[in-house]
């Protein structure tokens, strides 16, 4: 009795081998539907676990396209329909990608195509303290960064510090995370290093506070491809910047140093003069 069962239970598994059955059914359910149920199986977290669905995975596929091609050779035997042998082979390129992808997966968890993609489309988010009432941004300043402070405090409505650590990056979207900072009305701190256009950022915060070994870097600017024809517009640029730390309650002395230092040779000034300027509002 057990026998006929599993008999009568492997007779399509068989026939496909053979390539016994109809082409049409092949396409639809061995190749496809097995393919895209075989994709289903999530990563492993163990190794070994991962290994033994990549044997079953590569089986599965071998049968798939021996079942498959001997399908499409009976198929195109006189009178056949060479349309549905096409059919048969694009069937078994797609469970030939979808595979790969698979066994990629198992093997190495993030490095296939699907999961690069996954990783790539995830909203960028900053660093949460513990406390949920401090965000970080670190590293160079970038479009993504301002998308990112953007999505944080949606999901963290609780913030209410941004702390600083970065050698600065492209002015317009400090400008950005500037404009964001002030209108969420967050405090800045900064424990290491702020240069450059991070300190625009910094100037944002309601309250600008400093570690005991923190240091904030100013220079004039600097385009890194000299153009007379940019000149005017870079006196501009530095010109708007300046205009914002003014309204940001710092003084005309501070900032006329500030921006006269060497784009190779930042300045840092000391806590005290940064106090007298302005620049913190609490120590």
């Amino acid at each position: 009795m057990l026998k006929q069962f599993i008999d009568r239970i492997s007779l399509p598994f068989v026939n496909h081998w053979r390539g016994q059955n109809a082409l049409f059914p092949t396409v639809i359910f061995s190749v496809l539907g097995i393919s895209f149920l075989m994709k289903s199986i999530p990563v492993q977290a163990s190794f070994p676990v991962a290994c033994a669905i990549m044997v079953v995975c590569s089986m599965v596929l071998i049968w798939q396209i021996v079942g498959t091609w001997r399908a499409i050779t009976v198929n195109l035997a006189p009178p056949g329909e060479p349309t549905m042998a096409w059919l048969g082979y694009g069937a078994l390129l797609v469970a030939i990608t979808v595979t790969s992808f698979q066994l990629l997966d198992q093997y190495s968890g993030d490095f296939s195509k699907p999961a690069y993609l996954r990783k790539l489309l995830k909203p960028p988010e900053l660093l949460v303290s513990k406390d949920g009432l401090s965000i970080s941004i670190t590293g160079d300043i970038d479009f993504t960064t301002n998308t990112a402070l953007l999505n944080t405090t949606a999901k963290f409505p609780h913030i209410k510090t941004v702390i600083l650590a970065s050698d600065g990056g492209l002015v317009y979207s400090a400008r950005a995370l500037a404009h964001n900072i002030i209108e969420k009305n967050l405090d800045t701190h900064i424990d290491e290093r702020c240069a450059s256009a991070c300190t625009i950022i910094f100037m944002a915060g309601k309250n600008r506070t400093m570690g005991k070994t923190a240091k904030l870097g100013f220079h004039r600017y600097k385009y890194e491809i000299n153009n007379p024809l940019r000149k005017s517009s870079l006196n501009d640029e530095q010109g708007n910047d300046t205009a914002f730390f003014k309204k940001r309650g710092v003084s005309e002395t501070f900032l006329q140093k500030a921006f006269m230092a060497p784009h190779t040779n930042l300045w840092y000034p000391d806590k005290n003069t940064l106090v007298s300027a302005g620049i913190i509002t609490k120590n």
